[in-house]
C-alpha cells in the first residue's frame, strides 16, 4: 500500500510530495518485546540442545504442543522448522468432531431400531421413529448416509410391471376412482383377498382397510377361498363400527368370485353399505388394499416358513395387532388427530 501510494504521487506532483508521505511507523517498545521474546526462546531452545538433535517431524509437533502455552507458536515454528499449518492439522488427527460424535449416537439409535423391527424398516421409517419417538432433529439423507455406512438395508419392494386396464362392469360403479382417503373414519373402506403357502396347504387371508388412518379394521383367516371368508370379514367389520359411522361407508373391492357372490351382495345390502369395485383385470383400482398385502408379504411371510395353519394364523394376528396397526404412521403426509383414538377402539384382539 505504501509502495503504491509514492508511485502514485510520483507520477502526478514529481519528486515534491515524496516528502510528505511518512511511512507506517511501528512502535519501538512493541519491536523490542517481539524482538525479545524471539531472542528467548531461540536461546531456550538451544540450551535443551534441540539443534543437535535429529528428530522427526512428529517429535517437533508435540515438543510444540507441549511448550506452547509457554511460547507463542508462532515464533517457535520458525525456529524448529515447522509450518504452523501443518501443525494445528496434526493437532486435530487425534480428536472427534461434533459431526462425528453426532454419527456415532445416532447409529446406536438405528442399529437398536433396525434390530427391535427385525430388519424390515428402511431409512424412510427410521427416520419417522427417531423424530417421534426420540425426538431428533435428523433429515432422510441423514439416515441413509448412516445406514448406508453401516450396511444397513430395510426390506424393498418389488417393482410391478405396467398392465393396461381392462374393462368395467357397468353393475358396480367405481365410487374411489383411485382417491384412496377418507376424512374421517368409516368413510371408506377397501377389502380384498390374498394366499399363503404353509406346510399343510394354503391359507386365505380377507382384510378390511379404514382409508382414514391406513389401520386394518377386521381380517379373517380360512383355508378356503369361499363366500363365506369374506362375508365373516365384513361381519367382523360392522360388530366392531357404530352405525352412525358405517352409515353410507363405502366398500371398495375388485371383481373376485368372492364379491360377486350373491353371499356377499346380500350382506352388503344388509348391513347398508355402499359396494364399489374397481374394472376388470385392473389391480390398481384396489391398490390401496393390494399394498397391504404387499407389505405383510415382504416383511414377514417371504422372511420365515409356516409349519401349519396355525402357525401362520397367529404370526400374521401378532403382526396385524403388534406391528402394523399400532405403527402405521405416513411419512409424507401430517398424521391426523383423530387416527390414534380411531385405532385405539379398533384394536380389541386377534382373531382366526
Amino acid at each position: 500500500m505504501l509502495n503504491w501510494a509514492y508511485r502514485r504521487r510520483y507520477c502526478i506532483a514529481g519528486c515534491a510530495t515524496l516528502g510528505t508521505i511518512r511511512p507506517r511507523q511501528t512502535n519501538p517498545v512493541t519491536r523490542s518485546c517481539r524482538r525479545s521474546c524471539g531472542v528467548r526462546v531461540v536461546n531456550w531452545i538451544f540450551k535443551k540442545g534441540f539443534e543437535l538433535l535429529r528428530v522427526s517431524t512428529v517429535e517437533r509437533y508435540q515438543f510444540l504442543d507441549q511448550w506452547s502455552p509457554h511460547f507463542p507458536v508462532v515464533v517457535m515454528c520458525p525456529i524448529l522448522h515447522v509450518c504452523r499449518s501443518k501443525y494445528y492439522a496434526w493437532r486435530q488427527l487425534g480428536r472427534e468432531s461434533p459431526r462425528a460424535r453426532s454419527d456415532r449416537r445416532l447409529l446406536v439409535l438405528i442399529r437398536s431400531l433396525h434390530q427391535e423391527w427385525n430388519g424390515i424398516l428402511g431409512y424412510r421409517r427410521i427416520c419417522v421413529r427417531l423424530r417421534q419417538d426420540h425426538g431428533e432433529s435428523i433429515g432422510i439423507r441423514w439416515v441413509r448416509r448412516l445406514m448406508r455406512s453401516a450396511g444397513l438395508s430395510g426390506v424393498p419392494k418389488k417393482r410391478r410391471p405396467y398392465r393396461k386396464p381392462g374393462r368395467t362392469d357397468q353393475s358396480v360403479p367405481d365410487l374411489l376412482q383411485r382417491e384412496f382417503s377418507a376424512q374421517q373414519p368409516n368413510q371408506a373402506w377397501v377389502t380384498d383377498i390374498t394366499e399363503f403357502r404353509t406346510g399343510e396347504g394354503k391359507l386365505y387371508l380377507c382384510v378390511i382397510k379404514d382409508l382414514y388412518d391406513g389401520t386394518i379394521v377386521s381380517w379373517k383367516t380360512q383355508a378356503r377361498p369361499t363366500a363365506d371368508l369374506v362375508v365373516s370379514t365384513v361381519q367382523w367389520a360392522v360388530e366392531k363400527s357404530s352405525r352412525q359411522d358405517r352409515k353410507r361407508t363405502i366398500l371398495h373391492s375388485d371383481h373376485g368370485s368372492q364379491y360377486t357372490s350373491h353371499a356377499y351382495r346380500k350382506c352388503v345390502q344388509r348391513y347398508g353399505l355402499r359396494m364399489s369395485m374397481g374394472r376388470v383385470r385392473t389391480c390398481a383400482d384396489n391398490a390401496s388394499a393390494e399394498s397391504v398385502f404387499a407389505q405383510l408379504k415382504r416383511e414377514l411371510v417371504h422372511r420365515c416358513r409356516f409349519r401349519t395353519r396355525q402357525e401362520a394364523i397367529e404370526r400374521i394376528n401378532q403382526y396385524f395387532l403388534n406391528i402394523y396397526n399400532p405403527w402405521r404412521r405416513m411419512p409424507i403426509s401430517t398424521p391426523k388427530p383423530n387416527a390414534k383414538v380411531a385405532l385405539d377402539e379398533r384394536t380389541n384382539g386377534a382373531v382366526c
